[in-house]
């Protein structure tokens, strides 16, 4: 791993052919390109741009009327904040993904807590909180 990529490793592209199609139906007020194009970064290989695209999507959660946390799961995002989130070498990263799911967690919706402890987000951040 060199200093300005940060690779996940074998099976990671099959990862990214399971992420639904564009075309994500967004509520009033959020641009879809940016999202589409944002959710692109997150998947590019420079930290960089996934830096960028996590602090779109951290700032996007973080709305305080009616968050597109559904926009979010639907888009295929949680496993990708997962996996910077268990990512202890990039630690901005990580304190997005942070950021970015528990804004995700803070959602109304049960099904919101179980998409996060399907995806393994309470092991990770009791981890965390423990270092």
């Amino acid at each position: 791993m060199s200093g300005n990529v940060f690779s996940f490793g074998p099976g990671f592209a099959s990862e990214m052919e399971d992420m639904p199609d564009e075309g994500v139906i967004l509520m009033d007020g959020v641009d879809q390109a940016m999202f589409d194009n944002n959710r692109r970064l997150i998947f590019c290989e420079t930290i960089e741009q996934q830096l960028q695209a996590m602090q779109y999507f951290r700032k996007l959660l973080s709305v305080e009327n009616e968050p597109p946390i559904d926009d979010v799961i639907d888009a295929g995002l949680v496993p990708r904040f997962v996996q910077f989130l268990e990512n202890d070498s990039q630690r901005e990263l990580q304190f997005e993904a942070a950021w970015a799911l528990t804004n995700i967690a803070s959602g109304e919706d049960s099904d919101i807590a179980t998409t996060l402890v399907e995806h393994g987000v309470i092991p990770i951040f009791v981890r965390l909180i423990r270092t």
